[in-house]
């Protein structure tokens, strides 16, 4: 070996030293708040290995925490979810910047949550990106609800459509009868019974009814039954 190779060598060693005690430093610093959260948590090196996870992260893997360091995603989860984990890592570690995400996750079980996952680059003394730290938080109860309001607001839409569309054949089959010279209280019996089941129909029934039988004129037996 030159001499200028052995240089190099050795500042590439002290190089990696450097970076490993960083890490060693950044997880110190992290590992106990890691294991005092109740959220799934980890840390990882540059090359996206584990470098601590908590007891959440261990339980949703299936694996004890000490057999996660030193795997990546792709010896963790499913194939598909650990290259998008992946991609997310590389990102952050070459913005240097924290990503946020929604996306969802599959235990050993095989069962599918919703989790907000939150990633954040590590520093070291020099500014460098020497790793990646996340945490991940399960929203399933949340997205469930925003579902379940997305699915009812949909219903809601829906059925107004319907309502006014029904509304509107009604007062069609009306004015029809009205043009006719048909009596109001007769022309609003017949409209009802074609109209008979729906909301419309009952309307018409009400107004019928205020106009026969309690002697309502036209306008107050609509507008106040």
């Amino acid at each position: 070996m030159t001499d200028k190779t052995k240089e190099e060598s050795d500042a590439a060693d002290s190089d990696y030293s450097r970076v490993d005690e960083d890490l060693k430093e950044a997880l110190y610093q992290r590992k106990a708040i890691l294991d005092n959260i109740p959220d799934i948590a980890w840390l990882k090196d540059k090359e996206s290995r584990f470098i601590a996870v908590n007891e959440p992260f261990a339980g949703a893997c299936g694996l004890k925490a000490e057999k996660i360091v030193g795997k990546t995603d792709l010896d963790v989860w499913p194939k598909e979810l650990a290259e998008r984990y992946r991609l997310d890592d590389h990102e952050v570690i070459k913005s240097g910047k924290r990503k946020q995400v929604e996306e969802p996750l599959t235990d050993k079980e095989g069962k599918t949550r919703w989790i907000e996952t939150i990633k954040t680059p590590i520093f070291n003394k020099e500014g460098e990106v020497i790793g990646t730290a996340g945490i991940v938080r399960d929203i399933t109860e949340r997205k469930n609800a925003e579902e379940e309001l997305r699915e009812s607001e949909q219903r809601f839409r829906e059925q107004t459509k319907e309502l006014e569309e029904e509304f509107s054949s009604a007062l069609f089959q009306l004015g029809n009868r009205l043009g006719d010279g048909i009596p109001a209280e007769i022309a609003f019996a017949k409209v009802a019974a074609n109209m008979q089941g729906t909301t419309s129909g009952d309307f018409f029934s009400l107004a019928e009814r205020n106009m026969t039988k309690l002697g309502m004129g036209l306008e107050q037996a609509i507008f106040d039954p």
